[in-house]
């Protein structure tokens, strides 16, 4: 307190104690950092051992992802920066991210046919909570914002397994009304 006093007025002893208390050695900047944080889930009845939570950052594409929670929620700590972010696990299709996207927001419910990834801004010391990557029934492929995404994915049917059988009834999306040549119950002629 002395020094701060003496600096005040002006008094020139203890001006060699405040000089020195002023040098000190330089501070290293640490990257600024915020966080995410939300809920886990997963299409079953329990959470898989291997899952994950990734991010992407938008502009670098750098992804940072994080695993081995012991409850329900999550949170990654993240530089500043606008993310978006997935769950994944071996356990599920091989490749496949589940996203915080529209449909998560709008309940995952039959209606929501918006399917594009949500940005996540990330700020310094600041989180983000709310942000559940629980969109485990989308198509395979990332829709970004303003994208168009078909109401329907269509999967094509799989050959049957050499020394199976599969029985598969084939509907045209415009089913025509059926015809016939004949118009008694007697059989035709050709």
């Amino acid at each position: 307190m002395m020094i701060a006093l003496a600096a005040c007025s002006g008094a020139d002893e203890g001006a060699g104690d405040s000089q020195a208390a002023s040098t000190s050695a330089p501070v290293k900047a640490v990257p600024e950092a915020g966080k995410i944080a939300g809920s886990l889930s997963y299409p079953s009845d329990y959470l898989p051992g291997d899952l994950q939570i990734c991010a992407e950052e938008t502009t670098s594409g750098e992804v940072t992802c994080k695993g081995g929670f012991k409850d329900s929620s999550y949170q990654l700590e993240l530089p500043v920066g606008t993310y978006r972010v997935w769950a994944r696990t071996d356990d599920y299709e091989a490749g496949y991210r589940a996203y915080y996207n529209e449909a998560v927001r709008c309940g995952l419910d039959v209606t929501c046919n918006d399917r594009s990834a949500i940005d996540v801004a990330v700020k310094a010391g600041e989180t983000v909570t709310g942000v559940d990557p629980a969109d485990w029934y989308a198509p395979k492929t990332l829709v970004l914002p303003g994208s168009f995404l078909p109401l329907r994915a269509v999967t094509p049917p799989q050959p049957p397994a050499a020394g199976t059988s599969r029985r598969v009834r084939l509907r045209s999306a415009h089913p025509q009304p059926k015809r016939s040549r004949c118009w008694s119950r007697r059989p035709c002629r050709r």
